[in-house]
């Protein structure tokens, strides 16, 4: 999230999720946007003392035993769809970006069943071009590569593997 903070500066955020990860997103982003709401599903979150104190002491809405059920809008400002874990109401907050914090393991367990390979570390195989083992899906930036997480070097890799996906559809034409 650095590389995306003068797009965040000054704005509304919702960061959904219950992992440590979340919370410690919701902290980093209530250091740079106006307002900071963290929707977690859970009555109650675990987590280290350090961190529960920085989110207590951080200009963040924590919005307990609500699930999302959609998003809805265009920028600059989109509309979140909660519904309420007991009662099942629905409640729509508005914000400028809305962040999904999920757990890594399950979406790598989605890329293996899909027959896309991996590193064990997680990370998409891919070759110079950015294909992957499945002809026509190709993969870029940092879930393709396990030493790159500069936001320059991931734009430079996929406008590069942009311009191989190109190729291909033409070719496929």
């Amino acid at each position: 999230m650095p590389g995306d903070s003068p797009l965040i500066k000054e704005t509304d955020v919702i960061v959904i999720g219950n992992t440590q990860r979340a919370i410690k997103e919701a902290i980093y982003l209530s250091k740079i946007a106006k307002r900071v709401r963290l929707v977690n599903h859970a009555n109650s979150i675990t987590m280290e003392p350090k961190v529960k104190e920085k989110l207590e002491k951080g200009k963040i809405e924590l919005i307990k035993d609500f699930v999302g059920e959609g998003i809805k809008g265009e920028p600059p400002l989109k509309q979140l769809i909660l519904r309420h874990l007991r009662s099942s109401k629905l409640q729509k907050l508005t914000a400028n970006f809305i962040l999904v914090v999920s757990p890594v393991v399950p979406f790598v367990s989605v890329l293996r069943k899909a027959g896309i390979a991996t590193h064990r570390a997680g990370c998409i195989t891919v070759d110079e071009f950015g294909r992957t083992n499945i002809e026509g899906i190709y993969a870029a930036g940092s879930c393709a590569s396990m030493t790159k997480d500069i936001i320059p070097s991931c734009v430079g890799d996929g406008t590069t593997i942009a311009a191989c996906v190109c190729l291909y559809v033409k070719n496929k034409t």
